[in-house]
């Protein structure tokens, strides 16, 4: 499973663009370009809309977090 979150870095070397994050497991991250997020099999939603991909990365996300402080 992987989860892509965006992200705004700050700083001197801050891109024009925004970049993302790719979670492949909790302890496991890599930043990605957005044109990348488009040619990830692993989504398994083919060719969704940049804002689809956002939504479900960011629900999943919530889920995951939910878990870990409702314990």
């Amino acid at each position: 499973m992987v989860w892509v979150c965006p992200v705004h870095p700050v700083g001197p070397h801050t891109p024009d663009h925004p970049l993302f994050i790719r979670f492949t497991s909790l302890n496991a991250a890599s930043y990605v370009l957005p044109d990348e997020v488009y040619r990830m099999p692993a989504l398994g939603l083919g060719e969704p809309s940049l804002d689809h991909v956002v939504a479900e990365a960011m629900a999943k996300i919530q889920n995951i977090l939910r878990g870990i402080f409702s314990r």
